[in-house]
Formats: C-alpha cells, sequence, structure tokens
C-alpha cells in the first residue's frame, strides 16, 4: 500500500492530508514535533509532505535527513510564505518539488502530486527519472543522462519558470548557461514569443547601450533610422543578459531603473517604453566578489538574484560527456563503432576546463583527422592528450621551471660581464622583461583559450581593462592581429 509522511507542526494540515489521502485509498502517518519524525524514519515512504518552517525548525534540514536516509522516498515542501526562493532552497537539498498554502485548488493539489503516488508507488522511474522534462529538452536540443547533476537543477528551473523571478545562472564558461535559460524560456508561458540574448562583454559600452535599449534617428553619428532594442523586442518575452557581470557600471544604473519601473528610453528618445520582457542573467565571474568591491552594483544583483542557479562544469557530468560525443556523431554521420574504447577513456579522463564548448571543438577537430578511419586519441587535440597523460609542458613544449630558470641564469650572466651595469640598469632590463613576460602569458592563455577573454581574465585573476593593457600596450605592433 501507498505510504505517505506529512511533517507538519500545524495539526490541521496534517488532518487535511489525512482526509485528502485515505478518500484516494493512500496510508498517511504524520509527525508534529522533530521527535515524531525521528521515530517515522524507521519506516518506509512513497512521498514526504514537509513543511519548511517546522517551528523553530529549519524544515530544510529534514528534508536533507530524508534525502539521505530515504534515497527512493519523494519528497515534497510544503511553504505558507509565498517565498519561491526558499522553496527552491528545499529542492537543492533533496526535495522534488514544493507545494504552497492554503492548498485552494484540490484539482491541482491531486495532480501535482499525482506524479510521485504514480505506478507501484515508485517515487520516479530509474531509466526515465524526470519524464517532465524530456519534451523541452529534446526541443532545445540538451544533452543530459538519466543520472545527470544537471537534471535536479533544471526540474528547479520548470518549477519556477512561470513566476517570473528573476534567475542568476552561474557556471564556468562554455558550461551551456544561454541553454538553460533557453529551457527556462521553453518551460514557461512566454514559450511562444521571444527568446533573445546579448553578450554584455562582447560589444563597446555605447553599442550595448543602442543594442539594448535601441535608438531614435540622429540620436547620434550613423544612426540614420529609430530602432528597436532588445528590451522592446523580447517584450511578453524573455531576454538573456550573459556575462552581466561585464556589464558598464553606468549601464548597470539604467537597467536598474529598468527593472524598478518597467520601463526605459531609447538613446535620444523622450517617451517612455514600457516592455514585459522577462530578464534572466549569467556570468562566470564571482559575482558576489564584484558586489563587494564595488564593480558590480550591489542593488543590481539583489534585483537579478531572485533564485540563483548553478550549472556544473562538464567534469563532474561523465556520463553526459559520451551521450554529447554520441548526439554528435549522429549529427555528423559518423557510425559509433568508428570510435576507440581508448578515445572514450580520454574523454572521460580529461578535465574539460572549457567545457561543452571546449569538448565540441574537440570532437570535430578528431573527426577532421580520422576522415573515415577509426577515431582515436592520437586524433585529439594535443593539450588534451598530454594533459590526460600527465605531461605537464604546453604543447608548444615550453616548460616554466625549466624556462624560467634558464633565462634568470642568461641576464644574471649579461649583467655581471658588464662591468659599467648599475643597478638602475638592471632594474629597467627586468621591467621590460616583465612586460615581455606578461604579454607572452596573456597571448599563449589567448590563443589556448580560444580568444574567450573572460576565461584568461578568470585565470588571471585580472579585469578587462588591465587584459587589454596587457594584450594590446605591452606590444602595439600586434594590435592588429587579435
Amino acid at each position: 500500500m501507498t505510504h505517505v509522511l506529512v511533517v507538519d507542526d500545524d495539526p490541521g494540515i496534517t488532518r487535511f492530508f489525512q482526509r485528502f489521502f485515505s478518500q484516494r485509498g493512500v496510508a498517511v502517518s504524520s509527525a508534529h514535533t522533530v521527535e515524531e519524525f525521528n521515530l517515522q524514519l524507521e519506516q518506509e515512504f512513497h512521498l514526504a509532505l514537509v513543511d519548511i518552517r517546522f517551528g523553530a525548525v529549519d524544515g530544510v534540514q529534514l528534508i536533507n535527513q530524508l534525502a539521505q536516509t530515504h534515497p527512493h522516498c519523494a519528497v515534497v515542501a510544503i511553504t505558507g510564505y509565498a517565498s519561491v526562493k526558499t522553496a527552491v532552497q528545499a529542492m537543492k537539498a533533496g526535495a522534488r518539488d514544493f507545494i504552497e498554502k492554503p492548498f485552494t485548488d484540490l484539482d491541482q493539489l491531486q495532480r501535482q502530486l499525482d506524479v510521485y503516488l504514480r505506478g507501484s508507488g515508485s517515487s520516479r522511474d530509474e531509466d526515465d527519472p524526470w519524464p517532465e522534462l524530456c519534451p523541452i529538452l529534446r526541443k532545445i536540443g540538451m544533452i543530459c543522462a538519466a543520472n545527470s547533476p544537471l537534471l535536479p537543477i533544471l526540474r528547479i528551473a520548470m518549477r519556477i519558470a512561470d513566476s517570473d523571478i528573476p534567475i542568476l545562472i552561474l557556471g564556468e564558461t562554455g558550461v551551456g548557461k544561454e541553454q538553460v535559460a533557453r529551457f527556462v524560456h521553453e518551460a514557461s508561458s512566454r514559450q511562444n514569443n521571444p527568446f533573445l540574448a546579448i553578450n554584455c562583454a562582447a560589444i563597446s559600452d555605447t553599442l550595448l547601450e543602442s543594442e539594448l535599449f535601441g535608438h531614435e534617428k540622429g540620436s547620434f553619428t550613423g544612426a540614420t533610422e529609430t530602432r528597436q532594442g532588445l528590451l522592446e523586442l523580447a517584450d511578453r518575452g524573455t531576454l538573456l543578459l550573459d556575462e552581466v557581470a561585464d556589464m558598464p557600471v553606468r549601464l548597470q544604473t539604467v537597467l536598474l531603473r529598468v527593472l524598478e519601473q518597467k520601463e526605459f528610453l531609447r538613446v535620444g528618445g523622450r517617451s517612455p517604453i514600457r516592455s514585459d520582457a522577462r530578464i534572466l542573467s549569467a556570468t562566470n565571474r564571482p559575482v558576489d566578489q564584484l558586489a563587494v568591491e564595488g564593480t558590480f552594483r550591489e542593488d543590481l544583483l539583489y534585483r537579478l538574484d531572485g533564485v540563483r542557479v548553478e550549472i556544473p562544469p562538464l567534469r563532474h557530468r561523465k556520463d553526459d560527456i559520451l551521450l554529447m560525443m554520441k548526439d554528435f556523431l549522429k549529427r555528423q554521420d559518423v557510425p559509433e563503432d568508428h570510435v576507440s574504447p581508448d578515445f572514450e577513456r580520454y574523454l572521460i579522463a580529461y578535465a574539460w576546463p572549457g567545457n561543452v564548448r571546449e569538448l565540441y571543438q574537440a570532437l570535430r577537430h578528431a573527426i577532421a583527422l580520422a576522415g573515415k578511419g577509426p577515431i582515436t586519441p592520437e586524433h585529439l587535440p594535443a593539450r588534451i592528450r598530454h594533459a590526460v597523460e600527465g605531461h605537464p609542458q604546453d604543447p608548444d613544449g615550453f616548460t616554466w621551471d625549466q624556462d624560467l630558470d634558464q633565462l634568470t641564469k642568461r641576464i644574471l650572466q649579461d649583467w655581471l660581464q658588464k662591468q659599467d651595469c648599475t643597478l638602475e640598469e638592471l632594474e629597467q632590463t627586468l621591467k621590460q622583461l616583465n612586460r615581455q613576460v606578461l604579454f607572452r602569458v596573456v597571448e599563449h592563455l589567448w590563443t589556448k583559450y580560444q580568444k574567450d577573454k573572460n576565461k584568461v581574465c578568470e585565470i588571471l585573476g585580472i579585469n578587462e581593462r588591465k587584459f587589454r593593457y596587457i594584450l594590446y600596450e605591452l606590444r602595439p605592433d600586434r594590435r592588429d592581429s587579435h
């Protein structure tokens, strides 16, 4: 017999569910205190309903405990505080869903809970654990294994897709933040309206302002006609602000006003324009730290960070890697049996700092080199082979310890040989060397990460202005080549 546990310190709620489930032939146990909850853990349950505010106890802790002790029990959080953010915390702790008090629509409640009571009481199908996600995943071409750590995150995204609460999507470069944003859009009632995205780090300040808000004819040199901005074009749809942490502070102020008032002015315009676009944002940078440092407005962060969704890097999604490979091979008309077991082993062993983007680039590289023959590790880019095989040097043969040691010895020898060389002259030589080394390091990473400016800045811990200074100003003769 299907068995449900209700954990709530309000006897009225437990009596409600006693009647609700008994009419449907479901056995119900209840817990009003932590002591009663701990005693109930000796039994097995198909479904547990847990109040987020359980007296003085944080219900999220109880949900996490249930997820650990009863992994096959579906847990649903109960919230009466209209706090989607708190409910999302419960889902991150292990809850599959949340329901909101008061329960006015009993038919909707029944439909929501039936998902977890369907069949022989099993909380989920092991082969297809998240069937409600599949249509959207197929529509946007997103690949996830049945046990992917990305799936619970998408479940949260789907649950809040229609709430219009702001979502801040965090994750490393190339991890698929825009695809998650598109998932939210497709899961919402806005799906039939536009989904638009803009990379706030990829264009200049003035162009970004014009792209976001549009401009009036004659508002600046070259503005030969009035143009709608993305906020206007995305009305009743979704707008993703990718790499939002790189947005200039001046535009952050304008964006904050848009979020608060739901209206904006075109560049050169005087008439306010209203927009019902849902704003999603994404970044690969430590946005909390940037807010503390003052380079990102703290009040804007509060506005954007309604719910924070962190996308796990590809190195934590090993099963996804092989599924992505198989899907990519199919789209390229390459037989799956052309792939050697060692090739798959290399894919699993590599850390993928560039994530999904780097994986697809590596697959293209391997397919091109292999031609119609077997695909082996030798067809992977050298940097991947060296990383998997444990070689510390970069593919171009540069080894920091050895090369820098030799360089230091050569500078010292040259200085000692110059009888009239002063310490000041040595310092000037070292300054020049410092400039050259800085440029070489940035140029090397710039090439290694396929001109991904954000990744290079993240690795070196520098901002965009410092990056531009090193790459463009220290070697003026090389500006045009980048």
